[in-house]
């Protein structure tokens, strides 16, 4: 009986400590980034992972190929100080070197479109070997965006223009996973006309998440 009883209040005590932890988790703010950096090995090792799975299933080459990654600032306080802005790596491969540069980037929301600011690219050849040049080409452009993060909350597409077609490529439809998570967390609105990250936030921003990318003005 007296073991019973203890047990019994030992249940209450925990079960009163819980709610008092609850509410302060529902209020919490988003925490610092777990998500493992995106360095250029990173990428073309994911990249000729996926060309190597499309060999292995038996698919057909492709005409092009795209991988993006969007990376938030880790709390309110570092998405005010980006402007509210986050910072999207896009990699386009294609079998047609007409394709190349991506001419632009926007958010298509009904029948207008924002522009994203295009901060970084570069060109070069898919090595010959790789299943990455066999499966999607040996075109290839890398370049880093600053897109708005309220754009990336709302219903909308993001879209790339390719440089010899008219048909939009689709990068994301929206709001993504993380704008979903983070609306409501951080400000919707879109940056100011001439809002800028500020360069110091934007370098570490840079490093965290991408390093061994060439660090651009934002």
């Amino acid at each position: 009986m007296e073991m019973t009883l203890r047990m019994s209040f030992f249940g209450v005590i925990c079960a009163i400590g819980m709610l008092a932890v609850l509410p302060a988790l529902a209020q919490a703010p988003a925490g610092k980034s777990t998500e493992a950096p995106f360095s250029p090995a990173t990428v073309d090792e994911e990249i000729e992972a996926s060309a190597k799975a499309a060999r292995e299933r038996g698919d057909a080459a492709s005409a092009r190929y795209r991988k993006f990654v969007i990376r938030w600032a880790d709390d309110p306080d570092e998405y005010g100080r980006m402007a509210n802005y986050a910072v999207m790596l896009l990699t386009v491969i294609s079998q047609d070197s007409r394709d190349l540069p991506v001419d632009r980037v926007y958010v298509r929301a009904g029948s207008s479109d924002v522009v994203v600011r295009k901060l970084w690219s570069q060109r070069r050849e898919v090595p010959i070997a790789s299943l990455t040049a066999k499966m999607y080409g040996r075109n290839r452009e890398d370049a880093i965006y600053l897109v708005p993060g309220g754009r990336l909350m709302a219903e909308g597409a993001l879209q790339a223009d390719l440089t010899a077609r008219r048909s939009p490529m689709a990068i994301a439809q929206l709001p993504t996973e993380h704008g979903r998570k983070y609306h409501g967390l951080y400000p919707s609105a879109d940056p100011g006309r001439r809002a800028k990250p500020d360069a110091a936030t934007f370098k570490a921003f840079m490093e965290r998440n991408f390093p061994g990318y060439p660090l651009p003005k934002p």
